[in-house]
């Protein structure tokens, strides 16, 4: 296997009984970075350090020979070089739950839904093949940039083993930064099917309550505290108090069950944007992922939300419209003046098209301001907004300009402005979609924002403008909650 001179340590993540860097691929690999997890054996005696660098190669061994999921990182490399063992882990592109789960925050329903569901599916993979994840925490909750899916990450086998050579080392006891997404009465040592889904139960816990985990369990029994804290769906209340019920014997058996109940729940949970995917009763030897690919009759049907479904909220209504009503002020503006730095062209509806351009950028840009709270890629909604702008007007002061003399000021801004929401609409409900579940019919609810806004800004002047960005802020903004 390749040793560390195919590694180059480019940024630390973290400290402590075990390091961990993202680190630059300088082999064969296809991918560019990996994560790289340093165990340090140096305070272990020549004899020590051969016994625990086998039995971290053991682990990894086992880890490493999981069938792929697209939902976990994968392990694709490890070795022992004097006088540590590392662990090579794929690297996923994007943030830690524990960004968007943070004290103070409460985060709605369907957000707590879709984390359970979006984590549950990988977690059942690799209940199915006997292997417990045993280190579920918000930070090694992985929302991958790419698609918003939630990944596994950093499976705790290997640390058990590091933490038990550990503590044979020195008797004293460890300890465990993250012990309260362990259950209250279990051995810390021993980790089970349960434990994971009674730390996924605390993080969906902490999500609704906007609590940290510290604050949420006793300080005495570790036992989560929460019913008080909240008022939610009352199946989703008996599924959270399952899930980390302090009595092993009361929680859920594994990522399965969970699933089941969820379905057997899903009238009370008012689940939107539902995503259907299969599981069957049975683990395929094969190697397929069968919550993909169903195979027999027996299966039963899940619904999950393909991500988490939140509204914009009262404050952040505010913040939308006075965005809309800058950006379209700023916009025009900004506009009149570059298109008249450009009116040198001979082509006027060249100029309309680079006219949109800056207007989109700057609407897209004031909108994107406050809609990234909500969604995780602002920067597409910047940039859809800015080329559908361009294309919007553009295509309608072609319109406009072949009525000639048909219609007046006032007809010919209606279809500039309808045109224009339309258009710009449809790239943005795409991102609406797949990132909130919301989107359909976006791009009518913009035209007549749009039809409505260029009608005040023609009829009223001096002021229409900012006016008619209010009213497209209001529009809209009621739509998206």
């Amino acid at each position: 296997m390749p040793g560390l001179n195919n590694y180059r340590l480019i940024k630390r993540l973290s400290t402590g009984l075990v390091d961990t860097f993202i680190a630059e691929n300088l082999g064969h690999s296809q991918e560019k970075y990996s994560v790289v997890r340093v165990f340090n054996l140096s305070a272990f005696s020549i004899q020590q350090r051969q016994y625990v660098s086998n039995l971290l190669e053991e682990s990894s061994s086992i880890i490493s020979k999981i069938s792929p999921h697209v939902q976990v990182a994968q392990i694709t490399n490890y070795f022992w070089q004097e006088p540590a063992f590392y662990l090579v882990e794929t690297y996923i592109s994007g943030h830690g739950l524990d960004v968007e789960i943070t004290p103070g925050k409460r985060l709605s329903e369907s957000y707590a839904i879709a984390l359970l569901q979006n984590t549950l599916i990988p977690l059942d993979w690799l209940h199915q093949q006997n292997i417990v994840h045993g280190n579920i925490h918000p930070g090694n909750l992985i929302r991958r940039q790419q698609d918003g899916k939630i990944i596994l990450t950093d499976l705790g086998r290997v640390k058990q083993v590091w933490q038990g050579a550990i503590h044979s080392l020195n008797p004293q006891p460890i300890i465990l930064k993250n012990i309260h997404y362990l259950p209250p009465r279990s051995p810390l040592d021993r980790r089970t099917f349960d434990s994971d889904i009674y730390a996924l139960g605390a993080i969906a816990l902490q999500a609704l309550t906007g609590l940290s985990i510290q604050q949420l369990a006793n300080p005495e029994t570790r036992e989560l505290v929460w019913h008080h804290q909240i008022q939610i769906a009352p199946g989703l209340s008996k599924i959270l108090g399952k899930m980390v019920h302090p009595d092993e014997r009361e929680r859920y058996r594994s990522a399965r069950e969970v699933l089941l109940a969820l379905e057997t729940e899903k009238a009370d949970l008012k689940v939107i944007n539902q995503a259907t995917v299969r599981i069957s009763p049975r683990h395929n030897s094969a190697g397929k992922n069968q919550l993909n690919q169903p195979e027999n009759s027996a299966e039963k049907t899940v619904i999950t939300p393909s991500m988490p479904n939140q509204s914009i909220g009262k404050l952040s209504l505010v913040a939308w419209i006075a965005a809309n009503c800058a950006g379209i002020s700023l916009g025009f503006y900004l506009s009149w003046v570059v298109a008249y730095l450009g009116s040198f062209l001979a082509n006027q509806t060249l100029v309309s098209a680079i006219f949109g351009f800056t207007f989109g950028l700057v609407l897209g840009t004031s909108q994107g301001l406050v809609i990234k709270g909500i969604i995780h890629r602002g920067c597409w909604w910047i940039g859809l907004t800015t080329l559908a702008s361009s294309l919007g007007f553009f295509l309608g002061n072609i319109v406009a300009n072949s009525l000639g003399n048909l219609g007046g000021e006032l007809v010919k801004g209606a279809i500039l402005g309808g045109i224009l929401g339309a258009i710009a609409g449809i790239p943005q409900s795409l991102v609406l979609r797949s990132q909130l579940g919301k989107g359909s019919g976006w791009w009518l609810t913009t035209a007549i924002a749009g039809v409505l806004c260029a009608l005040i800004a023609t009829i009223i002047p001096g002021w229409g403008i900012p006016l008619g960005g209010i009213m497209f802020g209001i529009i809209t903004g009621i739509s998206l909650r």
